[in-house]
């Protein structure tokens, strides 16, 4: 997770034009953008997918009566 996040932070710094002597954190990056936190957002990702899977065996083993 950390590379996809330090991936997503430098991407928004090089949006936002930010340079690396510019000395500016993460928070205050997050804050310029509005977006929410890539952690936030991957963890609700993981929850929904697999929330999702385990409904659809849940349906699956039910219609087919297997046990």
């Amino acid at each position: 997770m950390v590379p996809i996040q330090s991936f997503h932070m430098q991407a928004l710094r090089r949006i936002l034009g930010i340079r690396w002597y510019d000395k500016v954190s993460n928070a205050v990056v997050n804050e310029r953008t509005k977006l929410p936190d890539l952690l936030l957002l991957t963890d609700v990702i993981h929850y929904l997918v697999t929330s999702v899977a385990y409904w659809r065996t849940h349906l699956l083993r039910r219609h087919c009566n297997c046990q």
